[in-house]
């Protein structure tokens, strides 16, 4: 079983939340616009540990109402997990992408997402990138493990 922290990635898919009232409300709050979610989550600080570590070991990842909730600094799944339920909320095809990057050797997590015909990549934890802007791809490897895990959320 691959796991991305404390958690197997099948659960991934439990804490996409578009229908959760908390996220419902933000979607309205940021005009159901898809730049504006990005902008959101981008700026919620970056944290390896989406809480306290002692607090994330007995928790796991943050739902997308509680960190909007608890304002609180964010881990690369903790922020992919609330755009993708913030874009699903609107009726955006998205989906959170798990990667590895063998230079820090570690997994990590972005969003993509289908918005106006086209393939668009998010990258939450870089304050400096803009929207539809995306980090040079040979820092990343895709995971592949097979025909069946592409941790795209249906």
């Amino acid at each position: 079983m691959i796991y991305l922290d404390h958690y197997p990635l099948a659960k991934v898919r439990e804490f996409v939340t578009p229908d959760d009232p908390v996220v419902k409300e933000l979607a309205e709050k940021l005009e159901y616009d898809p730049k504006s979610y990005y902008e959101y989550v981008k700026n919620i600080p970056y944290s390896v540990w989406c809480c306290t570590q002692e607090t994330c070991l007995k928790e796991g990842w943050l739902k997308p109402r509680d960190l909007i909730l608890r304002g609180s600094r964010a881990n690369c799944i903790c922020k992919s997990l609330l755009l993708c339920s913030l874009l699903r909320a609107t009726g955006y095809d998205s989906w959170v992408v798990v990667c590895y990057l063998p230079k820090r050797r570690l997994l990590h997590a972005y969003v993509e997402a289908i918005i106006d015909n086209q393939l668009v990549k998010m990258e939450t934890t870089d304050p400096d990138l803009e929207f539809g802007h995306f980090p040079d791809v040979e820092l990343i490897d895709l995971i592949a493990f097979n025909e069946s895990f592409v941790c795209r959320l249906t």
